[in-house]
């Protein structure tokens, strides 16, 4: 009897998280082929490439945002981050290493006045390039798209060389180069290099969960498809999936008695690897006791 009960609830879920990625995928299907979604790639890219073009970006300014972007990352980004891994991280494994990069990292993330998980609110920088003229074009409508479905970033990247021309939140990975660059290895960029190269225009690749370093080590899985602009492969546009929204679905948004799972019962989905792709309950359940139990381990292996 309470076997039959399991085995509904079972199925019960797994149509509930194949309609939500089936929502997803027809999210990113229609959104590439969106023509503000076409127009913004096409004005990022060139935009994207220019950005060294601009008055105020000539080698001794280049030298200055290197340096200030450099403390951003060692007195912010890394000591976040940090908290977060096994490993101590350090700087030279992500510093960018494209003077692009370098601009805007600085422009929009070092020198944004706006708080870590809040540097999305910059609508424009004060630098006077075309590229932030795009950014205060595009950004509002693509943020709003991002907030209203619950995506963690959007992101567009030129499937040329590899660089992320825009994002939504700004983390560290933002104008790096997924080809060459520090996050090369990432889910992100796997996912990228699978859909660069597509040639159909609702091609849609989805990768598992991992821990992602730009979002401080917290879990990340992407969902992919390519832009184009008429026959053209110009992009590719890429979301990134918040570990929230599957860990509402598995627990029933945390009523796990009024699904039939009593006190103890749990629902998982775990990856083609063997490993848990959401939250486990019992942790969601007993959070705060949770995480002082691991923080009195870790003083106690120090």
């Amino acid at each position: 009897m309470y076997s039959n009960k399991l085995a509904a609830i079972n199925a019960t879920k797994r149509e509930q998280i194949k309609e939500y990625f089936n929502q997803v995928r027809n999210h990113v299907i229609s959104l590439s082929g969106d023509y503000m979604i076409i127009d913004a790639m096409n004005q990022f890219k060139r935009a994207f490439r220019d950005v060294k073009k601009g008055k105020k970006n000539d080698d001794s300014k280049i030298f200055q945002y290197r340096s200030d972007l450099s403390n951003y990352y060692g007195g912010e980004y890394l000591a976040r981050l940090n908290r977060n891994t096994k490993e101590r991280r350090t700087i030279e494994q992500y510093f960018p290493s494209d003077d692009e990069a370098i601009i805007l990292q600085y422009h929009y993330i070092a020198n944004n006045l706006n708080p870590t998980g809040s540097k999305d609110n910059l609508e424009i920088a004060s630098d006077g390039s075309q590229y932030s003229k795009v950014h205060s074009k595009y950004h509002p409508v693509i943020r709003d798209y991002q907030k209203r479905f619950g995506y963690y970033d959007i992101f567009l990247i030129d499937e040329q060389t590899g660089h992320i021309v825009y994002s939504v939140f700004k983390e560290a990975d933002f104008a790096t180069n997924l080809l060459t660059g520090p996050y090369q290895e990432t889910n992100l960029a796997g996912v990228f290099k699978e859909v660069r190269y597509a040639t159909d225009k609702e091609f849609v690749k989805l990768v598992d969960f991992d821990f992602f370093d730009p979002s401080y080590a917290d879990p990340a899985s992407f969902i992919a498809s390519p832009i184009f602009d008429g026959e053209r492969r110009i992009g590719v546009l890429v979301f990134q999936l918040p570990i929230n929204k599957i860990n509402r679905v598995m627990t029933g948004n945390g009523n796990w008695k009024k699904e039939g799972l009593a006190e103890s019962g749990e629902t998982y989905i775990v990856g083609s690897d063997y490993k848990c792709e959401m939250i486990p309950g019992f942790l969601l359940k007993n959070l705060a006791s949770t995480l002082n139990y691991l923080k009195n381990l870790a003083q106690i292996k120090k």
